[in-house]
């Protein structure tokens, strides 16, 4: 009766391993059906600006104002489109927190209510980085943890610490009081950014004992904000900066040419301006024509135009009037995507690669001109190419057969456009995985295993 019991036992077990293994096949079947997708993620920004006396000496034309403007009228047009929502909050600081807004979805007001308390009679002596710091920690901890959104703070100063009119130990205060601040950024994936002007230069050893060379900068001229925004804002929006620059207009029209790739997915032209009255206007390789003066107004200083899967060719940049104009072209690649069907993990059969690139959000479907291919990653680190042919509208495929390898393997799929150019693109990485076969569970007679198989 034990015997049996026994032997009863080991014929479930062998029954329920075999049966796992099965649903482990049909689901990683499953899965490699759509193992890629493109994500854009969101962004969550705390701008935190020093408004003491001394800043308002460093910033006699109110610059900070007019970067600011730029860059919330860059992000919300690049909101609306990429279809992605960006939130951002402000603390106006010297001494203490003196006005601050809370996270909140970008819009035109946001400008309004940073110029009120930029422009503000008030006098602030002080500078105390440690409430804005602090306020935009647990803004960011409170609002943004879960959502999978960058979260990004930018602090411009020009002081150094002081309470009370009393100038602090420099070195203390950034050891004792900033750094555990800042370790918290850290540990909750929280980039800090700290852009310094005037005397604050004189702690730069201070700044950079806690924070990173690549997130400190300084200014040597105030003109410069709005290209340093426009920097850091680009990595995490994933925008390209094609080109960027600045021009100085007297009386004569300028022009400048601009030869943009085949099958981008988006571009934007930007400028900030000296002078309100400065007219600009873009010009498309098919001669439409996009003008700031048909959105401006007397007190605008910036201009954004989209536009969205353009013309491949020569662009046209017209300038008039008079004054200094930054300039940015900024480009969004066209994605690629991959589906790989493996027949099953437990196996050395060749996969199938598919892949597709995508303009606009949609396929894009362009034999006579486009050459996909896919570059796989082994699990020894070497790598394939396996070319695709294209199989019908907007789909490519390919046979990967060297699978011999255990292991997970990786691949992106690449471009090359009219034969002869790699295509800039970006790429979603795909992984699919080989694995050996498990050992059925031993049997002593080695009977009940060869029937539970026989009979499966």
């Amino acid at each position: 009766m034990i015997k049996k019991l026994f032997n009863l036992k080991k014929y479930m077990f062998t029954t329920i391993s075999i049966l796992l293994l099965i649903f482990f096949i049909v689901l990683s079947h499953a899965l490699a059906e759509n193992i890629s997708s493109y994500e854009i993620n969101s962004l969550d920004m705390i701008l935190l600006i020093d408004s003491s006396t001394s800043m308002k000496n460093n910033d006699e034309f109110n610059i900070r104002i007019k970067a600011t403007e730029y860059i919330v009228n860059y992000l919300i047009a690049y909101s609306e489109l990429v279809q992605v929502n960006y939130r951002m909050g402000f603390v106006c600081f010297a001494g203490k927190n003196e006005e601050s807004l809370p996270l909140h979805l970008l819009r035109k007001e946001t400008i309004t209510t940073i110029k009120e308390n930029i422009l503000s009679d008030k006098l602030y002596v002080w500078t105390n980085f440690i409430d804005p710091l602090l306020f935009s920690y647990r803004e960011l901890k409170s609002k943004s943890f879960g959502f999978d959104n960058k979260k990004i703070v930018i602090l411009l100063t020009d002081g150094k610490p002081s309470f009370e009119n009393k100038e602090l130990e420099s070195s203390k205060y950034f050891q004792e009081e900033i750094k555990p601040i800042i370790g918290k950024f850290k540990h909750d994936s929280i980039n800090l950014f700290v852009l310094c002007i005037g005397e604050v230069l004189q702690d730069k050893q201070n700044w950079l004992s806690i924070l990173p060379e690549k997130s400190f900068y300084p200014i040597n001229d105030i003109n410069q904000l709005p290209n340093i925004f426009h920097n850091i804002l680009s990595k995490y929006i994933g925008i390209s900066i094609f080109k960027q620059n600045h021009i100085i207009l007297e009386s004569e029209e300028k022009i400048i040419k601009v030869k943009l790739e085949p099958f981008l997915d988006q571009v934007i032209f930007s400028f900030t301006k000296s002078s309100s009255d400065i007219v600009i206007q873009v010009i498309s390789p098919e001669n439409k024509k996009y003008s700031s003066d048909i959105v401006s107004n007397s007190n605008q200083y910036n201009w954004i135009q989209t536009c969205e899967v353009p013309t491949e060719g020569v662009w046209s940049i017209s300038f008039g009037g008079k004054g200094i104009v930054n300039y940015w072209i900024d480009i969004q690649y066209p994605i690629t995507e991959a589906d790989v069907y493996v027949p099953y993990p437990y196996t050395t059969k060749p996969v199938i690669i598919t892949g597709y690139l995508y303009r606009g959000g949609i396929k894009v479907n362009k034999a006579d001109r486009l050459s996909l291919y896919s570059k796989v990653f082994l699990p020894d680190g070497s790598n394939n190419i396996i070319p695709l042919f294209h199989n019908s509208e907007g789909t490519y495929k390919g046979i990967f057969e060297n699978t011999t390898k255990e292991g997970t393997y990786h691949l992106i799929i690449k471009a090359i456009v009219d034969n002869k150019k790699e295509l800039s693109i970006n790429s979603k990485k795909a992984t699919f995985s080989i694995m050996q076969m498990p050992l059925p569970p031993i049997d002593v007679d080695n009977k009940l295993t060869n029937n539970v198989i026989r009979y499966l």
